[in-house]
């Protein structure tokens, strides 16, 4: 595939994720899974994105073992595989919502029929309807003769993003100094890039239960949604050696969020 080219291959009908490739000439290739609303009655998926039914109760992936299930009927191992790292990110993306709801104060269940996706909002999505939230696989191939950064600084368009520990650590942050506070008015950071993926492994080495060590990051329509008051990550990825693989769940509004 060509520089900045598109390979969409869309899921068969029925099927709960679909994917794009993409890849940029010798620097990255990425693919990218949205899950896809196949129920004939939609209103039962949007009602299984909660677990209990009072505002501030517990939130959960919808349909994370059922659309593992559905994936492998429809579509084969690979699209299991997707369906299920989606629904299992999800879980964790969504109970950080919740914290953050938890200490705002903000009722849960009302925070994200209002600004989550369209699986959470009061009106259920139609069949086929694809999500906003995004899981993307990176694979960065670190060749000598490109000499384009990796990905440059940046912070993430969502509420949260879920990141794995990548094959190659590479993984910079900035830390934020003060938050901004008002439209208009910027969050400041240090001036100092921060490796994080060897504080992963850090804490993954002292954890004597064997369970997976991810880093959860702010997102620009969080930052809108607190006034500035939880700065956005800004982060980058680094030149390394080697092929670095890297899997990140982004959990996105249905609709854009602007500054209060």
């Amino acid at each position: 595939v060509g520089k900045g080219s598109d390979d969409a291959f869309e899921a068969p009908s029925g099927c709960p994720v679909s994917c794009i490739y993409k890849q940029q000439g010798k620097l990255k290739e990425r693919l990218q899974a949205r899950r896809v609303a196949a129920s004939a009655d939609p209103s039962a998926a949007a009602a299984a994105a909660f677990k209990g039914g009072g505002d501030g109760s517990s939130l959960s992936a919808s349909s994370s073992s059922s659309s593992a299930a559905a994936a492998a009927a429809v579509a084969g191992d690979g699209q299991a595989a997707l369906a299920e790292a989606m629904a299992s990110l999800e879980v964790v993306a969504l109970a950080c919502f919740e914290a953050w709801c938890r200490r705002e104060e903000v009722p849960a269940r009302a925070a994200l029929e209002r600004f989550g996706d369209v699986e959470t909002g009061a009106a259920a999505p139609r069949a086929g309807t694809k999500s906003k939230s995004v899981l993307n696989l990176y694979n960065y191939f670190n060749e000598e003769a490109c000499e384009e950064a990796p990905c440059r600084e940046h912070a993430d368009p969502g509420l949260l993003t879920v990141l794995c520990r990548s094959s190659n650590a590479a993984l910079q942050v900035r830390f934020p100094l003060r938050p901004g506070g008002s439209p208009g008015k910027a969050a400041e950071y240090e001036d100092v890039w921060r490796d994080v993926e060897s504080e992963m492994d850090r804490h993954g080495s002292q954890d004597s239960s064997g369970d997976i060590v991810l880093l959860v990051v702010v997102g620009e329509t969080l930052e809108r949604l607190s006034a500035g008051t939880f700065p956005s990550c800004r982060h980058r990825v680094a030149r390394c050696q080697g092929l670095r693989f890297n899997m990140a769940y982004e959990l996105r509004p249905r609709m854009s969020v602007f500054h209060p």
